[in-house]
Parts: C-alpha cells; structure tokens; sequence
C-alpha cells in the first residue's frame, strides 16, 4: 500500500511477483489500488489492474477507486478506470457517487467524461437486448 501511494511501480510489481495479495486491505478498507488511485499514481493503477486487482474494491466510506480519483481530481486515473470499465452507478456513504463527487469538487472535466460515459452506456444498452434470443 506504501508502494502504490508513492508510485513506486517497480516495488508494486515486485511485491505482487512475490505474491502479496493484490486486494489486501487496510483498517480503513483502503486496497493498494485505492491509495494508487486517490494519489492519481496512473502507472501502479495500470499495473495493478493488469494483475487482476479488484476496480470495484470499497473503503469504509463505499468508495470505491473511481470515486477516490474523481474526490482527489486525477482526470488520467479517472479515464483509465473508466476505459477499464469501472462501475458509475456504485453509492457510497451519504449517497455520494462518481457523478456528486464531480460535482461537489467542481471539476467539470471529470463532470463531463462521466456523463459521457454515461451516455454510451445508455445507447449500449437497448443494442445488448435487442441482440438477446
């Protein structure tokens, strides 16, 4: 979790070649993807995804590594989450999700990937079930 607050890349992979558990939590929920993501540490986010990290992983507050990005405004953690197929519809304490952490931080970028992620999933969805036996 130290490694993946600090970006230090090359010690996460090493630890994960080693075989800590990539989904280990802190006392406070906090998984070494979390701190990667709240610290906007893109490289560990990428390589701890690729060894099968939990995207969807919750900390005390429900949040999850996509709502630690957008609470800490790291716009190139946020769209690589998302490009990952991060969930926006998870709630956390007090009814917060991806979309009111936006919102409350003021950052109208993230606002706007959102929203747009939003969109195509909309438009995905009647072609899904149209497609269904």
């Amino acid at each position: 979790m130290a490694a993946s607050s600090s970006d230090s890349v090359e010690i996460v992979a090493t630890l994960l070649q080693l075989g800590v558990d990539k989904n280990t939590r802190d006392r406070d929920g906090m998984s070494a993807l979390s701190f990667a993501a709240a610290g906007g540490n893109v490289k560990t986010v990428v390589q701890l995804l690729k060894q099968g990290a939990d995207r969807e992983t919750r900390e005390e507050r429900g949040y999850t590594p996509l709502m630690l990005a957008i609470a800490n405004g790291h716009v190139d953690v946020v769209a690589y989450l998302l490009d990952q197929g991060a969930k926006l519809e998870t709630v956390g304490r007090g009814g917060a999700t991806a979309k009111k952490l936006a919102q409350e931080h003021n950052n109208t970028i993230i606002l706007q990937m959102l929203e747009n992620r939003a969109k195509t999933e909309a438009a995905a969805k009647p072609a899904a079930e149209a497609a269904r036996p």
